[in-house]
């Protein structure tokens, strides 16, 4: 699981008809496996972490939205 990267051709999908996914010119893979140093995990990074290394970078995440939207509805005064 990662991200593809390439240019897409869009002149297949006029009509009525499913849609169809077709690459012109060179497809490639946007970003490495591992995340730099100091950089956050994104996409297909999560999945290489331990999976309770995991859990606990998703849990904060989820802990710093609620954060935000309590502090955003309810500001300190």
């Amino acid at each position: 699981m990662t991200s593809l990267g390439c240019k897409l051709d869009e002149s297949v999908n006029c009509g009525n008809g499913p849609y169809v996914f077709k690459i012109q010119g060179q497809s490639y893979l946007a970003g490495s496996l591992l995340p730099q140093e100091e950089e956050s995990p994104v996409y297909a990074q999560l999945y290489i972490y331990d999976p309770a290394e995991a859990l606990d970078y998703r849990m904060q995440q989820v802990i710093e939205e609620l954060q935000d939207m309590l502090y955003c509805r309810h500001p300190a005064t």
